[in-house]
């Protein structure tokens, strides 16, 4: 998986970092994902959806001579990471794996789905990884 992490990393290492994002998102941001796919697929559907506020606050903290040199080179490294189309693709299609295992991890664990519904929704998930 393209390295989404790292980016929140370098920016929940810090309470003003993790604010200046936090200020220039919509979406709530999640601190470094677990091992649930919901946790993960939240996390992924936070940097897509808020990619532009999130490389421009890692343009601004590039440009902030008040952070230490090693802070500005990673965010500046991480943004222009972000500014690839590889990057791009495989943010969004990570994002819409994890939904859909996400969405069915759902489905299947209510206790009135039909054997029917669960084969149909296990499918699902295979074109879905398939043609990601």
């Amino acid at each position: 998986m393209m390295r989404l992490t790292a980016e929140q990393l370098i920016l929940s290492d810090s309470t003003y970092r993790w604010q200046q994002l936090k200020n220039h998102c919509i979406l709530t941001l999640k601190g470094l994902p677990g091992t649930r796919w919901c946790e993960r697929a939240d996390a992924v559907k936070a940097v897509v959806e808020g990619w532009k506020s999130i490389q421009e606050v890692l343009d601004e903290l590039a440009a902030d001579k008040k952070q230490k040199a090693d802070t500005r080179n990673q965010a500046e490294r991480f943004s222009r990471r972000m500014d690839k189309l590889e990057t791009a693709v495989m943010a969004t299609a990570w994002n819409d794996i994890l939904g859909r295992l996400n969405s069915t991890s759902i489905s299947l664990q209510d206790p009135t789905v039909s054997l029917n519904t669960a084969t149909d929704l296990m499918a699902s998930v295979v074109d879905t990884v398939q043609f990601a």
